[in-house]
Protein backbone atom coordinates (compact mmCIF):
# COMPACT_ATOMS: atom_id res chain seq x y z
CA UNK A 1 0.00 0.00 0.00
CA UNK A 2 1.59 3.22 -1.18
CA UNK A 3 1.46 6.66 0.43
CA UNK A 4 -1.81 8.15 -0.57
CA UNK A 5 -3.65 4.82 -0.22
CA UNK A 6 -2.58 4.87 3.58
CA UNK A 7 -3.11 8.77 3.55
CA UNK A 8 -6.72 7.92 2.68
CA UNK A 9 -7.57 4.87 5.14
CA UNK A 10 -6.98 7.25 7.84
CA UNK A 11 -9.18 9.63 6.63
CA UNK A 12 -13.50 9.21 7.46
CA UNK A 13 -15.23 8.16 4.41
CA UNK A 14 -17.02 11.39 4.19
CA UNK A 15 -14.32 13.83 4.84
CA UNK A 16 -13.81 15.63 1.38
CA UNK A 17 -10.43 15.14 1.53
CA UNK A 18 -10.63 11.36 1.16
CA UNK A 19 -11.82 12.06 -2.57
CA UNK A 20 -9.41 14.78 -3.05
CA UNK A 21 -6.39 12.92 -2.57
CA UNK A 22 -7.62 10.20 -5.70
CA UNK A 23 -7.07 12.70 -8.27
CA UNK A 24 -3.52 12.07 -7.96
CA UNK A 25 -4.25 8.66 -9.20
CA UNK A 26 -3.42 10.57 -12.76
CA UNK A 27 -0.64 10.27 -12.08
CA UNK A 28 0.45 7.13 -10.29
CA UNK A 29 -1.78 5.20 -12.52
CA UNK A 30 0.73 5.30 -14.83
CA UNK A 31 3.08 3.91 -12.45
CA UNK A 32 0.89 0.61 -11.16
CA UNK A 33 -0.63 -1.91 -11.75
CA UNK A 34 -4.00 -1.73 -11.70
CA UNK A 35 -4.78 -4.48 -9.54
CA UNK A 36 -2.91 -1.82 -7.08
CA UNK A 37 -5.92 0.76 -7.23
CA UNK A 38 -8.55 -1.32 -5.74
CA UNK A 39 -7.72 0.77 -2.46
CA UNK A 40 -9.15 3.66 -4.58
CA UNK A 41 -12.21 1.95 -6.13
CA UNK A 42 -12.65 1.01 -2.08
CA UNK A 43 -12.27 4.60 -1.13
CA UNK A 44 -14.46 6.27 -3.43
CA UNK A 45 -17.61 3.73 -2.71
CA UNK A 46 -17.64 4.43 0.63
CA UNK A 47 -17.47 8.45 0.02
CA UNK A 48 -20.31 8.15 -2.31
CA UNK A 49 -22.41 6.04 0.36
CA UNK A 50 -21.28 8.39 2.81
CA UNK A 51 -22.79 11.51 0.58
CA UNK A 52 -25.61 9.46 0.15
CA UNK A 53 -26.16 9.31 4.31
CA UNK A 54 -24.80 12.83 4.97
CA UNK A 55 -26.87 14.80 1.63
CA UNK A 56 -23.55 16.13 0.86
CA UNK A 57 -24.22 16.58 -3.10
CA UNK A 58 -20.77 18.15 -3.95
CA UNK A 59 -18.88 15.17 -1.96
CA UNK A 60 -21.11 12.59 -4.05
CA UNK A 61 -20.46 14.43 -7.26
CA UNK A 62 -17.21 14.05 -7.24
CA UNK A 63 -16.69 11.04 -5.44
CA UNK A 64 -18.74 9.99 -8.37
CA UNK A 65 -16.51 11.43 -11.46
CA UNK A 66 -13.45 10.48 -9.86
CA UNK A 67 -14.62 6.87 -9.50
CA UNK A 68 -15.68 7.08 -13.38
CA UNK A 69 -12.00 8.33 -14.30
CA UNK A 70 -10.89 5.65 -11.88
CA UNK A 71 -13.30 2.79 -14.08
CA UNK A 72 -11.51 3.83 -17.20
CA UNK A 73 -8.29 2.47 -16.03
CA UNK A 74 -9.39 -0.82 -13.84
CA UNK A 75 -12.74 -1.67 -16.32
CA UNK A 76 -12.03 -3.19 -18.90
CA UNK A 77 -15.81 -3.58 -19.21
CA UNK A 78 -17.12 0.08 -18.38
CA UNK A 79 -19.10 1.45 -21.45
CA UNK A 80 -18.62 4.92 -23.24
CA UNK A 81 -22.27 4.89 -22.11
CA UNK A 82 -22.08 4.81 -18.48
CA UNK A 83 -18.91 6.71 -18.42
CA UNK A 84 -21.25 9.63 -20.29
CA UNK A 85 -23.94 9.13 -18.12
CA UNK A 86 -22.06 9.86 -15.12
CA UNK A 87 -20.79 12.74 -16.56
CA UNK A 88 -23.69 14.49 -17.32
CA UNK A 89 -24.97 13.66 -13.87
CA UNK A 90 -22.22 15.62 -12.27
CA UNK A 91 -22.13 18.28 -14.50
CA UNK A 92 -26.04 18.98 -13.69
CA UNK A 93 -24.57 18.82 -9.85
CA UNK A 94 -21.65 21.27 -9.96
CA UNK A 95 -23.54 23.97 -12.31
CA UNK A 96 -26.30 23.98 -9.63
CA UNK A 97 -23.31 24.40 -7.08
CA UNK A 98 -20.83 26.82 -9.09
CA UNK A 99 -18.35 24.04 -8.74
CA UNK A 100 -15.57 25.29 -11.14
CA UNK A 101 -12.52 21.97 -10.49
CA UNK A 102 -15.87 19.84 -10.36
CA UNK A 103 -17.03 21.04 -13.75
CA UNK A 104 -13.53 20.83 -15.15
CA UNK A 105 -13.36 17.20 -13.64
CA UNK A 106 -16.47 15.91 -14.92
CA UNK A 107 -16.24 17.72 -18.30
CA UNK A 108 -12.96 15.58 -18.36
CA UNK A 109 -14.47 12.53 -17.56
CA UNK A 110 -17.11 13.12 -20.63
CA UNK A 111 -14.74 13.87 -22.97
CA UNK A 112 -12.80 10.15 -22.06
CA UNK A 113 -16.68 8.86 -22.58
CA UNK A 114 -16.28 10.13 -25.88
CA UNK A 115 -12.88 9.12 -26.59
CA UNK A 116 -14.04 5.79 -25.40
CA UNK A 117 -16.85 5.89 -27.97
CA UNK A 118 -14.27 6.56 -30.38
CA UNK A 119 -15.26 10.04 -31.34
CA UNK A 120 -12.47 12.37 -31.01
CA UNK A 121 -14.40 15.42 -32.73
CA UNK A 122 -17.05 15.10 -29.47
CA UNK A 123 -14.18 14.68 -27.24
CA UNK A 124 -12.52 17.94 -28.33
CA UNK A 125 -15.23 19.92 -27.70
CA UNK A 126 -16.02 18.10 -24.21
CA UNK A 127 -11.84 18.77 -23.69
CA UNK A 128 -12.27 22.53 -24.68
CA UNK A 129 -14.97 22.88 -21.79
CA UNK A 130 -13.04 21.24 -19.31
CA UNK A 131 -10.29 23.15 -19.59
CA UNK A 132 -11.91 26.81 -19.67
CA UNK A 133 -13.54 25.88 -16.49
CA UNK A 134 -9.75 24.29 -15.16
CA UNK A 135 -8.45 27.59 -15.63
CA UNK A 136 -10.98 29.11 -14.09
CA UNK A 137 -10.52 26.57 -11.04
CA UNK A 138 -6.65 27.68 -11.29
CA UNK A 139 -5.75 23.87 -11.02
CA UNK A 140 -2.72 22.94 -12.70
CA UNK A 141 -2.95 19.71 -12.58
CA UNK A 142 -5.93 19.70 -14.04
CA UNK A 143 -5.05 21.71 -17.04
CA UNK A 144 -2.10 19.31 -17.63
CA UNK A 145 -4.68 16.21 -17.91
CA UNK A 146 -6.95 18.00 -19.90
CA UNK A 147 -4.30 19.70 -22.37
CA UNK A 148 -2.97 16.53 -23.17
CA UNK A 149 -6.52 15.02 -23.73
CA UNK A 150 -7.44 17.73 -25.84
CA UNK A 151 -4.43 17.11 -28.39
CA UNK A 152 -4.89 13.96 -28.62
CA UNK A 153 -8.35 14.28 -30.00
CA UNK A 154 -7.33 16.88 -32.44
CA UNK A 155 -4.15 14.93 -33.76
CA UNK A 156 -5.83 11.51 -34.31
CA UNK A 157 -9.44 12.87 -34.96
CA UNK A 158 -10.92 14.52 -37.70
CA UNK A 159 -9.71 17.88 -36.94
CA UNK A 160 -8.26 19.37 -40.36
CA UNK A 161 -4.29 20.42 -40.15
CA UNK A 162 -4.83 23.89 -40.58
CA UNK A 163 -7.70 24.63 -38.31
CA UNK A 164 -5.63 22.20 -35.73
CA UNK A 165 -2.70 24.16 -35.88
CA UNK A 166 -4.44 27.39 -35.25
CA UNK A 167 -6.29 25.94 -32.24
CA UNK A 168 -2.55 24.71 -30.96
CA UNK A 169 -1.54 28.44 -31.78
CA UNK A 170 -4.36 30.18 -29.44
CA UNK A 171 -3.33 27.47 -26.71
CA UNK A 172 -0.01 28.23 -27.08
CA UNK A 173 -0.09 32.11 -26.35
CA UNK A 174 -2.45 30.93 -23.03
CA UNK A 175 1.05 28.42 -21.58
CA UNK A 176 3.17 30.68 -21.13
CA UNK A 177 5.41 30.27 -18.39
CA UNK A 178 4.26 26.43 -17.95
CA UNK A 179 7.02 24.22 -19.60
CA UNK A 180 4.92 21.56 -18.92
CA UNK A 181 1.96 22.43 -21.15
CA UNK A 182 4.21 24.43 -23.91
CA UNK A 183 6.30 21.03 -24.58
CA UNK A 184 2.78 19.46 -25.04
CA UNK A 185 1.38 22.20 -27.74
CA UNK A 186 4.14 23.17 -28.84
CA UNK A 187 4.92 19.54 -29.89
CA UNK A 188 1.53 19.15 -31.19
CA UNK A 189 1.96 22.21 -33.32
CA UNK A 190 4.93 21.06 -35.04
CA UNK A 191 2.95 18.34 -36.41
CA UNK A 192 0.42 20.03 -37.80
CA UNK A 193 2.68 22.04 -39.46
CA UNK A 194 4.47 19.33 -40.66
CA UNK A 195 1.44 17.58 -42.04
CA UNK A 196 0.79 21.14 -44.53
CA UNK A 197 4.55 20.84 -45.89
CA UNK A 198 6.29 23.92 -43.69
CA UNK A 199 9.13 21.16 -42.61
CA UNK A 200 11.18 23.90 -41.18
CA UNK A 201 8.40 25.72 -38.92
CA UNK A 202 7.72 21.68 -37.85
CA UNK A 203 11.53 21.98 -37.16
CA UNK A 204 11.59 25.22 -34.82
CA UNK A 205 8.57 24.21 -33.01
CA UNK A 206 9.89 21.10 -32.15
CA UNK A 207 12.98 22.17 -30.59
CA UNK A 208 10.73 24.77 -28.72
CA UNK A 209 8.96 21.63 -27.20
CA UNK A 210 11.51 19.53 -26.45
CA UNK A 211 13.82 22.77 -24.60
CA UNK A 212 10.65 23.10 -22.72
CA UNK A 213 10.59 19.51 -21.84
CA UNK A 214 14.05 19.93 -20.74
CA UNK A 215 13.09 22.66 -18.47
CA UNK A 216 10.23 20.66 -17.16
CA UNK A 217 13.15 18.17 -16.79
CA UNK A 218 10.95 15.04 -16.56
CA UNK A 219 10.40 13.25 -20.15
CA UNK A 220 6.88 13.62 -21.66
CA UNK A 221 5.62 10.38 -23.51
CA UNK A 222 3.37 12.77 -25.61
CA UNK A 223 6.20 14.91 -26.78
CA UNK A 224 8.34 12.14 -27.69
CA UNK A 225 5.71 10.57 -29.93
CA UNK A 226 4.48 13.18 -31.77
CA UNK A 227 7.91 14.46 -31.91
CA UNK A 228 8.90 11.57 -33.74
CA UNK A 229 5.74 11.43 -35.60
CA UNK A 230 6.73 14.94 -36.98
CA UNK A 231 10.14 14.19 -37.95
CA UNK A 232 9.04 11.09 -40.15
CA UNK A 233 5.87 13.59 -41.72
CA UNK A 234 9.53 15.44 -42.69
CA UNK A 235 10.84 12.21 -43.81
CA UNK A 236 14.11 12.72 -41.42
CA UNK A 237 13.79 9.01 -39.75
CA UNK A 238 17.17 8.39 -38.27
CA UNK A 239 16.11 11.66 -36.03
CA UNK A 240 12.91 10.22 -35.29
CA UNK A 241 14.61 7.03 -34.29
CA UNK A 242 16.74 8.81 -32.16
CA UNK A 243 14.07 10.98 -30.10
CA UNK A 244 11.91 7.41 -29.95
CA UNK A 245 15.10 5.73 -28.39
CA UNK A 246 15.30 8.72 -26.17
CA UNK A 247 11.31 8.12 -24.65
CA UNK A 248 11.31 4.16 -24.78
CA UNK A 249 14.39 3.80 -22.86
CA UNK A 250 13.94 6.62 -20.23
CA UNK A 251 10.18 5.57 -19.94
CA UNK A 252 10.93 1.95 -19.45
CA UNK A 253 13.85 2.99 -16.84
CA UNK A 254 11.18 5.16 -14.96
CA UNK A 255 8.61 2.16 -14.86
CA UNK A 256 5.88 4.57 -16.40
CA UNK A 257 3.85 3.37 -19.36
CA UNK A 258 1.73 6.76 -20.60
CA UNK A 259 2.60 5.91 -24.65
CA UNK A 260 5.52 3.60 -23.99
CA UNK A 261 3.09 1.07 -26.53
CA UNK A 262 2.81 4.18 -28.97
CA UNK A 263 6.60 4.54 -29.43
CA UNK A 264 7.34 1.08 -29.44
CA UNK A 265 4.79 0.94 -32.50
CA UNK A 266 6.87 3.89 -33.90
CA UNK A 267 10.15 1.72 -33.67
CA UNK A 268 8.33 -1.08 -34.67
CA UNK A 269 7.42 0.98 -37.88
CA UNK A 270 10.44 2.21 -38.68
CA UNK A 271 12.00 -0.69 -38.33
CA UNK A 272 10.14 -2.52 -40.64
CA UNK A 273 10.22 0.26 -43.26
CA UNK A 274 14.41 -0.48 -42.63
CA UNK A 275 13.76 -4.60 -43.68
CA UNK A 276 14.47 -5.12 -39.77
CA UNK A 277 11.41 -8.18 -39.21
CA UNK A 278 13.14 -9.82 -36.31
CA UNK A 279 13.71 -5.96 -34.87
CA UNK A 280 10.44 -4.89 -35.22
CA UNK A 281 8.34 -8.09 -34.11
CA UNK A 282 10.67 -7.59 -30.65
CA UNK A 283 8.80 -3.86 -30.37
CA UNK A 284 5.80 -5.16 -31.12
CA UNK A 285 5.78 -7.80 -28.59
CA UNK A 286 5.91 -5.07 -25.92
CA UNK A 287 2.18 -3.86 -27.43
CA UNK A 288 -0.75 -6.05 -26.48
CA UNK A 289 -0.23 -5.95 -22.79
CA UNK A 290 -0.02 -2.28 -22.74
CA UNK A 291 -3.55 -1.89 -25.07
CA UNK A 292 -6.91 -0.53 -23.85
CA UNK A 293 -9.94 -0.97 -25.55
CA UNK A 294 -9.93 3.10 -26.60
CA UNK A 295 -6.61 2.40 -27.97
CA UNK A 296 -8.27 3.10 -31.73
CA UNK A 297 -4.52 4.28 -32.89
CA UNK A 298 -2.54 1.89 -30.86
CA UNK A 299 -4.75 -0.79 -31.56
CA UNK A 300 -5.30 -0.87 -35.39
CA UNK A 301 -1.36 0.04 -36.02
CA UNK A 302 -0.33 -2.88 -34.35
CA UNK A 303 -2.57 -5.37 -35.93
CA UNK A 304 -0.92 -3.34 -38.94
CA UNK A 305 2.28 -4.01 -38.57
CA UNK A 306 1.96 -7.42 -37.93
CA UNK A 307 0.35 -7.59 -40.69
CA UNK A 308 2.99 -6.18 -43.06
CA UNK A 309 5.28 -8.94 -41.15
CA UNK A 310 3.33 -11.56 -42.10
CA UNK A 311 3.00 -10.40 -45.60
CA UNK A 312 6.31 -10.24 -46.17
CA UNK A 313 7.26 -13.78 -45.34
CA UNK A 314 4.95 -15.24 -47.43
CA UNK A 315 1.89 -15.35 -45.09
CA UNK A 316 -0.82 -13.31 -47.63
CA UNK A 317 -3.97 -15.32 -45.70
CA UNK A 318 -3.63 -14.31 -42.24
CA UNK A 319 -1.85 -11.24 -42.87
CA UNK A 320 -4.52 -9.50 -44.99
CA UNK A 321 -6.77 -11.18 -42.35
CA UNK A 322 -4.95 -9.11 -39.69
CA UNK A 323 -4.76 -6.04 -41.39
CA UNK A 324 -8.62 -6.03 -42.28
CA UNK A 325 -9.11 -6.29 -39.06
CA UNK A 326 -6.89 -2.97 -38.55
CA UNK A 327 -9.20 -0.96 -40.73
CA UNK A 328 -12.79 -2.27 -39.41
CA UNK A 329 -10.80 -1.04 -35.53
CA UNK A 330 -10.11 2.26 -37.15
CA UNK A 331 -13.43 2.80 -39.27
CA UNK A 332 -15.44 2.00 -36.51
CA UNK A 333 -14.21 5.97 -35.12
CA UNK A 334 -13.39 9.17 -36.24
CA UNK A 335 -10.02 9.03 -36.17
CA UNK A 336 -9.00 9.85 -39.77
CA UNK A 337 -5.49 9.04 -39.39
CA UNK A 338 -5.77 5.86 -38.51
CA UNK A 339 -7.91 4.69 -41.12
CA UNK A 340 -5.50 6.50 -43.51
CA UNK A 341 -2.61 4.67 -42.51
CA UNK A 342 -4.82 1.15 -41.61
CA UNK A 343 -5.79 1.71 -45.89
CA UNK A 344 -2.52 2.23 -46.98
CA UNK A 345 -0.76 -0.61 -44.60
CA UNK A 346 -3.96 -3.13 -47.23
CA UNK A 347 -2.42 -1.69 -50.44
CA UNK A 348 1.29 -2.63 -48.85
CA UNK A 349 -0.15 -6.55 -47.75
CA UNK A 350 -1.84 -6.77 -51.17
CA UNK A 351 0.75 -5.66 -53.47
CA UNK A 352 3.26 -8.06 -51.57
CA UNK A 353 0.71 -10.98 -52.51
CA UNK A 354 0.86 -9.58 -56.11
CA UNK A 355 -2.72 -8.06 -56.49
CA UNK A 356 -1.94 -4.49 -57.40
CA UNK A 357 -5.12 -3.63 -58.78
CA UNK A 358 -6.61 -4.30 -55.08
CA UNK A 359 -3.41 -2.39 -53.59
CA UNK A 360 -4.18 0.78 -55.69
CA UNK A 361 -7.55 0.77 -54.66
CA UNK A 362 -6.55 0.54 -50.89
CA UNK A 363 -3.76 3.15 -51.37
CA UNK A 364 -6.15 5.64 -53.40
CA UNK A 365 -8.33 5.63 -50.29
CA UNK A 366 -5.25 6.50 -47.71
CA UNK A 367 -5.09 9.27 -50.43
CA UNK A 368 -9.08 10.68 -49.74
CA UNK A 369 -8.63 10.23 -46.16
CA UNK A 370 -5.12 11.93 -45.66
CA UNK A 371 -6.62 14.85 -47.89
CA UNK A 372 -10.08 14.73 -45.71
CA UNK A 373 -7.12 15.20 -42.82
CA UNK A 374 -5.16 18.05 -44.66
CA UNK A 375 -2.12 15.55 -44.21
CA UNK A 376 -0.53 16.83 -47.48
CA UNK A 377 2.92 15.36 -46.64
CA UNK A 378 1.48 11.89 -46.25
CA UNK A 379 -0.63 12.22 -49.19
CA UNK A 380 2.12 13.51 -51.40
CA UNK A 381 4.48 9.78 -49.53
CA UNK A 382 1.07 7.83 -50.37
CA UNK A 383 0.98 9.20 -54.11
CA UNK A 384 4.43 8.06 -54.58
CA UNK A 385 3.84 4.65 -53.57
CA UNK A 386 0.80 4.62 -55.50
CA UNK A 387 2.54 5.58 -59.29
CA UNK A 388 6.00 3.27 -57.70
CA UNK A 389 2.95 0.46 -57.68
CA UNK A 390 1.55 1.38 -61.33
CA UNK A 391 4.52 1.30 -63.25
CA UNK A 392 5.87 -1.91 -61.20
CA UNK A 393 8.50 -0.76 -59.23
CA UNK A 394 6.26 -0.39 -55.77
CA UNK A 395 8.21 -1.10 -53.01
CA UNK A 396 7.54 -0.94 -49.46
CA UNK A 397 5.89 2.43 -48.27
CA UNK A 398 8.80 4.56 -45.59
CA UNK A 399 8.02 5.18 -42.14
CA UNK A 400 5.19 7.82 -42.29
CA UNK A 401 3.19 9.30 -39.39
Amino acid sequence: MNLISRAVALLRADDPLRVELIPNLRVIQSLSEVSELSWADRALTEAVEAAATTGDRRLAAHALVQRGLLRLFTEANVTSQEILQTAQQAIDAFEVLGDELGLARAWRLAAQGHYLARVAEASAEAAERALDHARRAGDRLEQVEVVEWLLIALLFGPCPAVEGGDRCRRLLRDVAGRPELKARVAGALAWFEAAQGNVETSRELLADARRAMDDHGEIIGFVTFYGASTLMLADDQAEAEALLHVGYDGLRRMGRTGHYGAIALRLAQLSYAKGLLEEAETYLEEVPRRLRANDVWDQSHWRAERAKILARRGEFAPGEQLVREAVAFATASDFLTAQADASLDVGEVLRLAGRHEEAAAAIADAINLYDRKGNISASSRARDVLEELQRGQGEHPRGRA
